[in-house]
């Protein structure tokens, strides 16, 4: 499992079985000394435990690339040669269910942006009342989603850390 750490250790000192692996070669060939800086933005971008996963992606790769590599533009300028390692990243950090859930995450994000364009008249009025109807089925079941990932993680109702979950938590009260 990746590490996440300060950027300010060397990536691939904190995670040293990953510099073998031929996704991350291209990486480490174009920006030499900067491959590490570069393999944090990524992670940081991309772990489902990074403090920037609630942004939008778009967002979260420009602040990170901004904050990390002073280049706001970073991922847009490089989208091809980051595209199989993100890939590969993606795999390392999450399992099935979780990339089940990262899917789900891109289509409500995709969801929203699409209704926030659609002008509601006479035209368009039934099918966004119907989408805006369906909208709590498709929350529960990425709630659902979510709900699974926690207890495979935690194990059987027992929260991060090893806390007992309150029964508020548990939505006994």
């Amino acid at each position: 499992m990746i590490k996440l750490q300060d950027s300010k250790f060397d990536f691939w000192e904190v995670n040293p079985e990953l510099s073998s692996l031929k996704a991350f070669k291209p990486i480490q060939d174009k920006f030499k000394k900067k491959s590490s800086q570069v393999m944090w933005a990524l992670s940081f971008c991309y772990h489902n435990e990074s403090q920037y996963r609630n942004l939008e992606l778009i967002n979260r790769q420009e602040v990170i690339a901004e904050s990390l590599l002073d280049d706001e533009k970073f991922f847009t300028k490089n989208k091809d040669l980051l595209e199989i390692p993100i890939k590969q990243l993606i795999d390392l950090f999450d399992n099935a269910v979780r990339r089940h859930l990262r899917q789900w995450e891109t289509t409500l994000d995709q969801r929203t942006k699409f209704l926030e364009r659609v002008e509601y008249d006479f035209a368009t009025y039934e099918a966004i009342d119907k989408m805006s109807a369906a909208t709590s089925k498709i929350y529960d079941t990425f709630k659902k989603i979510q709900d699974d990932i926690a207890k495979d993680e935690n194990g059987s109702g027992e929260a991060k850390g090893g806390y007992k979950e309150s029964l508020n938590d548990t939505g006994e009260i």
